[in-house]
C-alpha cells in the first residue's frame, strides 16, 4: 500500500511540476495552441479565430495581449481599464434578448463590448440596434458598452 501512496504522490508531484513549466512557458511556447484547430471559411470559423485571439485565457499563451492590440484600433472607452483586460470573459454567439446572437461577447469587470463579424453576408433588418440595446442592457452603468461592427459595408440599421 506505501508503495501505491509512494507512486501516486510522484506522479502529483511531477503533474505540478510540468504545469509551473508549462505556465512559465506559455508565451514564449504556446504549447496548446493549435492553428488547425480552428481554421474554417466561413463566419463562425472567422469569430472562433477572433474570440481565441481575444480571451486572455487563450490557448495563445499570451494573456491580454491579442485583446490589448485589438482594442488599440479603436476608441477605447473611458470605463475599460487596461488592468480588467486580463480577467475579460470571452462568449461566442451570445443569444441576446430578441433571439439573436451576437458573435462575439466580452464581458469586462465594468462593462461589456459586443463584436459583430460580417465579412460576407449583408446586415439583418434591425439587427444592429438589437445588439446595442442588448448591450446597454447588459450593464449597470448606462454608457459602458461598445458595439464594434466588422464587415465591408455600411451598417445600415444603427440609430
Amino acid at each position: 500500500m506505501d508503495e501505491v501512496k509512494s507512486l501516486l504522490e510522484e506522479i502529483w508531484l511531477q503533474h505540478q511540476s510540468m504545469n509551473k513549466s508549462q505556465e512559465r512557458f506559455s508565451a514564449q511556447l504556446a504549447p496548446d495552441f493549435k492553428m488547425l484547430s480552428i481554421l474554417g471559411s466561413d463566419e463562425l470559423a472567422l469569430s472562433k479565430y477572433f474570440a481565441l485571439l481575444l480571451n486572455p485565457r487563450g490557448e495563445h499563451g499570451q494573456g491580454s495581449l491579442f485583446l490589448d492590440l485589438f482594442l488599440q484600433q479603436f476608441d477605447i472607452p473611458s470605463w475599460l481599464r487596461k488592468e480588467e483586460l486580463v480577467n475579460c470573459k470571452v462568449t461566442l454567439e451570445k443569444q441576446t434578448n430578441a433571439m439573436r446572437r451576437i458573435d462575439i461577447f466580452l464581458q469586462f469587470k465594468s462593462g461589456v463590448i459586443g463584436i459583430e463579424n460580417k465579412p460576407w453576408a449583408v446586415e439583418q433588418n434591425n439587427q444592429l440596434n438589437d445588439y446595442k440595446d442588448f448591450l446597454k442592457s447588459s450593464v449597470k452603468q448606462m454608457d459602458n458598452y461598445l458595439l464594434i461592427y466588422i464587415c465591408n459595408s455600411s451598417p445600415s440599421s444603427l440609430d
